[in-house]
């Protein structure tokens, strides 16, 4: 090329550039101006289209957008959806991909109808610290919290960690006492346990016959994961609230802890149980008996499951991970990864319910197909019952596909149970953020659980979960955070994102994905305040990553918040 030609071409690249900037400004303002329905040049929360960006561009307090502060308002558009699947076949287990899940209804743009997709968020947690003890408090992970005993604890992990010049613990549950106390260590494990899976506050209502206790016995219970842990046994600790130490509860078989509980009175015998999904070695169920350790009587063998089928070098109980339960309508359903035997096809795994009596079984309900080049897509996360949102009387159940990001809905009224999609994550966020939809990195929703509470300013049920998605600019600051989402009852979904602008994340780092949520166990703050936990060692290795964040929110006349997301 000539060095006239070059200069030519480079002009022409110049005066494309300006063009595509001054129709992108022309555009923008057009849309000012349709948005600005009383002409004063200025854009107030009812004439903005996307309320929760409102919130995040109006920073001067004074009530509206100016154009300069609305220069990022995002255009409609509808997102598009994947096209609808056949019709599954006439067979409970018969097998439909995850990806072609019959589309239920994507909002068209961020209702932000809660203020809950709005709370103020504080950094709570300062890994890399030590208590008033010495105890130093670190983590990759922050996997649970939980409520109970007026305080609030947490489970932190450390896996994949590179520690350093710390000296790398075990697991740890953290205790904060109020409102305003210090984080401690209330218990650590052995170096050989990388995870806390559990941490849960479980109120057994009989003891281990059926019978009615006088009031609930109320329970916090912890499941470390110890890699080499050896005698065919899994462990869970139990804190005697009196004295604040833990006791050892071992659960005859499996290995890698207890990743999974789930509570449901069976209906046949009365008996209120504690199950527990495993990480290997199916499922057991445990009753209240004071007279053993730690108050529970775990039963030897793990309960049957109708359709594992053995298979090479596999035991019949050696089935697959246990990755929730839920009780609905009256029934206990639970989801394990799917596993595939020497052909590919699926051996167990997929969606079951319990049939309760003396000789209790778990029948399969539903099972997806698998995509065999995305592990993900083998596990159901969050499974949890809410109402129908299509009117019925009676409940569904939703869940979290991991790696496609799909939340599903399940009827399992009908004769046969399929998977309805009713939020695809990333299209979702992709619409919220107005960016291209070829932007599809994986999605997780629902580490644990969607997390009923009641809205404080409608009154009304709401579910959140945490979630891990990639927000465009991440993970520079403040693009760097992590976000949730909130149902509403009719299936509508809000998000909120979680940042403090006051200590942002530094640049290179992320908060990654929000793996829990509880609300406020302190007086002065229950309905007002919630906390946030999380990072996902799936990020690759790390250290002091894992964070805690309190959430406050405001008061319908408050200021709104000024920490840009």
């Amino acid at each position: 090329m000539t060095p006239k030609l070059h200069h030519a071409m480079t002009a022409l690249v110049l005066l494309a550039l300006i063009r595509d900037q001054t129709l992108a400004q022309a555009a923008a303002d057009a849309r000012f101006q349709r948005c600005d329905k009383n002409a004063d040049g200025r854009l107030t929360a009812d004439e903005f289209p996307f309320p929760v960006v409102f919130q995040q561009l109006h920073l001067d307090g004074d009530g509206a957008l100016s154009p300069k502060e609305a220069k990022g308002l995002p255009a409609r558009r509808q997102t598009r959806l994947p096209s609808p699947a056949p019709a599954p076949k006439p067979d409970a287990t018969s097998e439909s991909p995850p990806a072609a899940i019959p589309p239920g209804e994507v909002p068209r743009n961020v209702t932000a109808s809660t203020g809950l997709a709005r709370l103020v968020f504080t950094q709570n947690y300062f890994p890399g610290s030590r208590d008033a003890r010495g105890n130093f408090m670190g983590g990759t992970e922050a996997m649970w919290l939980a409520g109970h005993d007026g305080k609030l604890f947490a489970a932190i992990g450390y896996g994949q960690d590179q520690p350093g010049n710390d000296t790398k613990p075990g697991a740890q549950v953290l205790r904060k006492d109020a409102p305003d106390a210090p984080w401690v260590v209330d218990h650590g494990f052995e170096p050989n346990c990388m995870r806390v899976e559990g941490l849960i506050s479980f109120a057994f209502t009989t003891d281990v016959h059926g019978k009615p206790l006088s009031r609930p016995v109320r329970l916090l219970i912890a499941s470390p994961s110890e890699v080499t842990r050896a005698g065919g046994t899994s462990t869970v600790f139990i804190r005697n609230d009196a004295t604040g130490q833990w006791q050892r509860s071992d659960i005859t078989g499996g290995n890698l802890g207890v990743r999974s509980f789930g509570s449901h009175v069976d209906k046949a015998t009365g008996v209120h149980h504690l199950f527990a999904g495993l990480n290997r070695g199916g499922i057991h169920r445990g009753s209240y008996d004071p007279s053993v350790p730690g108050g529970i009587r775990w039963e030897p063998q793990p309960e049957r499951i109708a359709t594992a089928q053995p298979g090479k070098g596999r035991r019949i109980y050696d089935y697959s991970r246990v990755l929730c339960f839920a009780a609905c309508s009256g029934d206990l359903y639970m989801a394990s990864r799917i596993t595939t035997g020497e052909d590919g096809k699926a051996v167990d795994g997929g969606l079951y319910r319990r049939v309760d009596g003396p000789r209790p079984a778990w029948e399969l309900v539903h099972r997806w197909a698998i995509d065999k080049d995305v592990l993900q897509s083998r596990f159901l996360r969050g499974l949890t019952a809410v109402p129908d949102p299509q009117g019925g009387k009676h409940q569904v159940l939703i869940a979290n596909f991991e790696y496609p990001g799909l939340i599903a809905r399940f009827d399992p009224t009908k004769a046969v149970v399929a998977a309805e999609q009713e939020l695809d994550i990333k299209a979702f966020f992709n619409q919220a953020w107005n960016t291209p939809t070829a932007h599809r990195r994986g999605a997780i929703a629902a580490y644990n659980r969607f997390l009923p509470i009641t809205d404080p300013m409608s009154g009304e049920t709401v579910w959140l979960c945490g979630a891990w998605v990639e927000r465009p600019g991440s993970p520079d600051p403040p693009e760097n955070g992590s976000c949730y989402l909130i149902r509403h009852r009719d299936g509508r979904y809000d998000w909120g994102y979680i940042y403090d602008g006051e200590r942002p994340v530094p640049a290179g780092q992320k908060l990654t994905g929000c793996r829990d949520i509880e609300p406020s166990p302190f007086p002065g703050e229950q309905g007002r305040v919630f906390y946030f936990c999380g990072y996902d060692g799936g990020a690759g290795p790390g250290h002091n990553t894992a964070w805690i964040y309190r959430g406050l929110l405001l008061e319908s006349n408050a200021k709104p918040q000024t920490n840009k997301p």
